[in-house]
């Protein structure tokens, strides 16, 4: 008999690896996370995936890479199950988002809007024997939307404050990094990507050190911030572009940073690398004091991702609110919140409500159910 128990997957821009999160769900979505894991790809495994996010790939080993992450995944989740002494029929469906291989919210002329996450879902459904909920954001964009931030409604049902006097904005740093401003009704929330999160930091840091990630910013802290570089950084377009708007890793990945790289081979590398960590956390606060904010109301920002666990970052965007008392910047962790997990939990919840025939976002008026089912 199955218990309410969803599983979510998550893995994002960054390419880190598959977030696995059990989860048990109520019928009014009161949720209890009952396990969470973070399971790495392999380096070559990685390396061969963001080729294929950088268009490198030919249709073959994109045809391929569809069937190994989709088996990655698989096993991970089947690993979970042996741990936790769950069988399959215990439960009622897998929410995977997949790997995203290319979004295209803003096609040129002669292009079309477009995004595709491999990883497909009848194969997990198969090897797992659970069914699965896959494709979440071609629905969005096929109902006239983004695609992209995804994950509001989850947020909504999670997270909005309960305090009258303040509105919670939850912040989001990935590879990209994302705000939504959690209002009463999930019809007036705000949500958009600020722009980079991490992947500038993390590719920065592994050209220049060798290593996959930026621990605490400890590396960059040994920095300064080069002024004519932010400069320049900041007359980027897409900053002050309206909303709705999105962004990735077409934008801000792999191309992009090596330009950076080449444009300011003058400069330092630990001053580049604190430069480009200062980036992100005045993007965010801008996009703040652009888009969400007000001089009446408080705000109290809860920030999840791996850009939480960077101390000097998160040091950087408190800093932009020093002589602002209305907005307090908080990690997830200090609301008991495991930031890490957030993601995968919330496609656990699209999971129970896509199953439900129930909407998990409402576009142009219009209420949405995302995924595709994939039966066992």
């Amino acid at each position: 008999m199955k218990k309410n128990i969803y599983i979510g997957t998550m893995s994002g821009t960054s390419v880190d690896g598959l977030d696995i999160a059990v989860v048990s769900i109520e019928d009014n979505y009161e949720f209890k996370l009952i396990y969470f894991n973070e399971f790495d790809y392999k380096n070559d495994f990685k390396e061969r995936i963001i080729k294929a996010i950088t268009a490198n790939a030919n249709t073959k080993e994109i045809c391929q890479l569809n069937f190994e992450i989709a088996e990655f995944y698989s096993e991970k989740i089947n690993i979970v199950l042996k741990k936790l002494k769950l069988k399959p029929e215990d439960i009622t469906a897998i929410g995977s988002h997949g790997q995203t291989i290319y979004h295209l919210p803003y096609p040129e002329k002669g292009e079309v809007k477009s995004t595709l996450q491999i990883g497909d879902g009848s194969i997990i459904a198969q090897l797992t024997k659970i069914d699965t909920v896959s494709d979440f954001r071609t629905a969005d964009i096929a109902a006239g939307g983004e695609g992209a931030p995804l994950v509001p409604f989850g947020e909504h049902l999670m997270f909005r404050s309960k305090k009258t006097n303040t509105k919670r904005i939850w912040q989001n740093i990935g590879g990209i990094s994302n705000s939504t401003l959690l209002e009463d009704k999930f019809e007036d929330i705000i949500s958009f990507d600020n722009g980079p999160g991490n992947l500038i930091i993390n590719y920065l840091t592994k050209k220049f050190f060798n290593k996959e990630f930026d621990d605490k910013g400890k590396i960059a802290s040994k920095g300064k911030i080069v002024d004519s570089v932010l400069k320049d950084l900041l007359k980027d377009e897409y900053f002050t572009e309206d909303l709705p708007k999105t962004t990735g890793r077409e934008i801000y990945g792999e191309e992009f940073s090596e330009n950076l790289i080449n444009k300011y081979k003058n400069i330092d590398n630990v001053d580049l690398l604190r430069t480009v960590t200062y980036l992100t956390a005045k993007t965010i606060a801008d996009s703040y004091k652009r888009y969400l904010i007000n001089n009446k109301d408080n705000y109290e920002a809860i920030v999840s991702g791996g850009g939480s666990y960077n101390d000097l970052l998160m040091d950087d965007l408190r800093n932009e609110f020093k002589d602002n008392n209305k907005v307090e910047i908080k990690t997830a962790e200090e609301i008991g919140f495991n930031s890490s997990a957030k993601e995968a939990i919330i496609f656990a919840l699209f999971a129970k409500r896509t199953m439900n025939k129930e909407h998990s976002i409402i576009q142009k008026g219009n209420k949405v159910i995302l995924g595709k089912v994939s039966f066992h």
